[in-house]
């Protein structure tokens, strides 16, 4: 990786979700992050986060755009994504309208990584 010299520093974050197939998590206290490639699903009330091949009700939001450095995907606008939104979600104040969950699988994964005898 490189930075240019009027910009030297890359404000970024990685984290690690799987590696070599097997799904992986960061365990700093305080700090953690979901296991496994993942897809949103959008549903009547609610978004659920799941693993990208689950198969959960709703409307999947998550595209890819790329592969191997190039770009599949046709833009997706702005417009695009106002579409999948309710009228009522569009507000910039008060609490949101709907929940974020997380799918039953990502959860039982989460419990397993953080069993103190898994070797990860």
């Amino acid at each position: 990786m490189a930075v240019s010299s009027d910009a030297p520093y890359l404000d970024t974050a990685y984290k690690l979700v799987e590696y070599a197939g097997h799904p992986r998590i960061k365990k700093s206290e305080n700090k953690t992050n979901l296991p496994g490639r993942k897809q949103v699903f959008r549903q009547a009330d609610r978004d659920v986060i799941g693993l990208q091949d689950e198969l959960l009700e709703g409307t999947p939001l998550l595209q890819k755009m790329m592969e191997k450095g190039k770009i599949i995907g046709a833009p997706v606008t702005l417009e695009d994504c106002r579409r999948t939104l309710r009228a009522d979600q569009t507000r910039l104040q008060g609490k949101l309208p709907y929940s974020v969950e997380i799918s039953p699988e990502i959860s039982r994964q989460l419990r397993q990584l953080r069993e103190p005898n898994e070797r990860n």
